[in-house]
Parts: structure tokens; C-alpha cells; sequence
């Protein structure tokens, strides 16, 4: 088998780092429990724990279908909410101190249909340390369908994708709980990992987790309520399409924008820039000044400094934000934000627009 290979970066330029970093570990040395959740991050994750079940329990004790319809289209976002709040954190390692229950947390993401698993492989060991590098970035090279970057082929049919894409977005986690969690367990690299076998273990579970998701949300409800199987499944499609919705929203936000920027490494794997102004230059925030948003999602809108402090719990990305941008503004390197997350959703739009645009001849795409 040929050797892995490796992306590496240019060493920091400036001091614009370090003494972030410096200020930051100060922060954490003052809090009560460090880098990792406190008391108001525990109670968000069990208030919204506590609405998925609820949901759950409006959909079995349904016996309208309006009732029906409107547990399923809550259950969808709030599962959302949940994982941006708890399971994301927890694969970092950033929710507790303890293993277990971390390990515990990102069994959320299976609570929705998807390996929690393979889905810390692919953010921690790809997105994370090489966001937005074309062939690295597993974020930007899901499918040959839609063109993200200037540098990915170009097909016909992208010249409509900026009218196609909206739709199957929709069907974002859909896609995941059927097609991409087998695909990404063939793959024998992510990133810059080595995957020479999964654990068998881990197969089963992701082979439970599909049973499990669509026992509880199509199979169970079929069983306890009045409904029809074509009004479950209408149901379980809306839940499906409502997370969906409320997770492109923002990862659509973060990275590919109308000015994203897609750095390629040179003939030796090399970036010609260092490790944290690849993070800041790639990685753009949305709506850092909403509440409402940033606890909602988990502060993913506040995704700059996450990606400078991953290991850092999300009920901290605020006040850090504030740290970042003041350092950004003293060594005059730019800060990318839109204001609202509509901006944000209108700035991908219009990056879809921009790369369908294909002046010189095209390929025929081969699915």
C-alpha cells in the first residue's frame, strides 16, 4: 500500500497567534470548569433533549394528523439543535472531562440516523485541519453534483445547479442516514488518517443505528398510532427535510460563501501560509451578534474561533470571539463575517450562481 500522504503548513508569520492563544488560556484558567461545558451548556442539552422527546411523544400520541405533522417537523430541527449542542462538542472532546461521557454525547448524531463515528473521522481528521483544501476537505468534495470550488470539473449540469442544489439540500441528512456513512466506511483515507480497518464494532452500531433511526421514527409510530403507512412516511420524510433545512443552513454559512477562498497546497503538500491564517481565511462567522442563533447552534456561527480552538467547549466561542477579532484588528489581518445568516444563505446562493457560470467547454457527468 503506498505511503499516506501528508499536508503540512508554513510556520505562524507573526505573533498574531501565540498571543491570542496566551489570552485565551488565561480566560479558561479562570473558569470554573476550564475548556469544557459549564452549568448553562449542561441545562441547554437537557432542555433540549427534553423537546426531541417531547416531540417523539406528540407524534405517537397523535390522533390528528396535523398533530402527527407538526411532532415530526419539530423533531427534525430540535435533533439538530441537540447534536450542534452536545455531539459536536463531544468529538472534540471539549463537552466533559470524562471520556465516556463524551463518547455518550456523540451518540447523539446516531439518535438522527447517522454514525456518530465516522462522522468525528471526517470532521476532526479532515474538515478541521484542512477546511476548504480542494481533494482534502471532504466537506467540499461530497459529490460530483455540486461545484463548490473553481478548482472541481466542470459538468453540465452544474450550469443549473444553483437552481437544483436549494432542493436537494433538503435532503442533506437524508442522504446521510442511506448512502454516505457505508460510502465513507469504504474509504481507506480521511484526511490525513490512515484507515486501514474499522472496528467491527463500529460497523454493527452504524448497522443499528440505521435500524434503530427508522424503527423509532417510521416503524413504531405505524404500530401506535391511527395513521396510514403513507402518512408515517410523509412524516418521517418532513423530519428528514426539516433537519436538513436547519443544518445547511449553517454549513453552507461557514466555509462556501460567494468570497470563499480554496488554498492549494503545492508539489510537496505544502500550504504557502501558517496553520491558523488558513483557519481564518477560510472560515467566515455569521450573526456573531444573535443570542438566539448563536445558542440555538451550538455557537457554530462564532465557527473562526472554533476553528482556532476546537478543543474549546461552544458555551466559550463569545467572549473568545471578542478576543479573536480585537487580535485580527492589531495585526490588520481581515476578519470575514456577514452580519445575519441570511447573508450568510444569500452569499452560497450566489457562490452556487458564480460556479455555474462555465465559459469553456464542458463534460458530460458521470454519476
Amino acid at each position: 500500500m503506498p505511503e499516506i500522504a501528508r499536508l503540512s503548513f508554513q510556520k505562524e508569520s507573526d505573533s498574531f497567534f501565540q498571543e491570542l492563544r496566551k489570552e485565551v488560556h488565561v480566560y479558561l484558567e479562570q473558569q470554573p470548569n476550564g475548556r469544557y461545558a459549564n452549568r448553562k451548556a449542561v441545562i441547554k442539552a437537557i432542555v433540549l433533549f427534553s423537546g426531541f422527546l417531547a416531540s417523539y411523544l406528540t407524534i405517537l400520541s397523535a390522533t390528528a394528523s396535523w398533530h402527527l405533522l407538526l411532532g415530526y417537523s419539530c423533531l427534525g430541527p430540535i435533533g439538530i439543535f441537540l447534536v450542534l449542542n452536545t455531539g459536536h462538542d463531544a468529538s472534540h472532546s471539549s463537552f466533559s472531562t470524562q471520556k465516556w461521557v463524551n463518547k455518550f454525547l456523540l451518540l447523539s448524531f446516531n439518535l438522527l440516523g447517522i454514525s456518530g463515528y465516522m462522522w468525528r473521522l471526517r470532521h476532526v481528521h479532515s474538515h478541521h485541519i484542512m477546511p476548504n483544501v480542494p481533494d482534502w476537505d471532504v466537506d467540499i468534495s461530497q459529490s460530483k453534483i455540486v461545484r463548490l470550488s473553481p478548482r472541481t470539473v466542470k459538468w453540465k449540469i452544474h450550469a443549473y445547479q444553483h437552481i437544483y442544489m436549494p432542493f436537494l439540500y433538503l435532503l442533506y441528512t437524508l442522504n446521510m442516514f442511506i448512502f454516505r456513512d457505508f460510502k465513507d466506511f469504504t474509504d481507506k483515507q480521511i484526511g490525513q488518517l490512515e484507515v486501514k480497518e474499522h472496528p467491527r464494532k463500529e460497523l454493527m452500531i452504524l448497522v443499528l443505528t440505521k435500524v434503530f433511526f427508522f424503527g423509532y421514527l417510521f416503524l413504531i409510530p405505524l404500530w401506535v398510532t391511527p395513521f396510514s403507512w403513507p402518512t408515517i412516511l410523509v412524516g418521517f420524510l418532513l423530519a428528514e427535510v426539516m433537519a436538513s433545512l436547519f443544518l445547511t443552513f449553517i454549513l453552507v454559512s461557514a466555509h462556501v460563501g460567494e468570497d470563499s477562498v480554496y488554498p492549494e497546497p503545492n508539489e510537496h503538500n505544502l500550504i504557502e501560509h501558517s496553520w491558523a491564517r488558513h483557519q481564518v481565511m477560510t472560515t467566515t462567522d455569521f450573526s456573531t451578534a444573535s443570542p438566539l442563533v448563536t445558542h440555538l447552534y451550538g455557537a457554530f456561527n462564532h465557527h473562526t474561533v472554533h476553528h482556532l480552538f476546537p478543543y474549546v467547549c461552544h458555551i466559550h466561542y463569545p467572549v473568545l470571539t471578542h478576543m479573536m477579532v480585537r487580535k485580527l484588528e492589531e495585526h490588520q489581518i481581515p476578519y470575514n463575517l456577514n452580519p445575519k445568516l441570511t447573508q450568510a444563505i444569500w452569499s452560497h446562493y450566489k457562490l452556487l450562481m458564480k460556479h455555474s457560470k462555465i465559459k469553456e467547454p464542458m463534460e458530460r457527468i458521470d454519476l
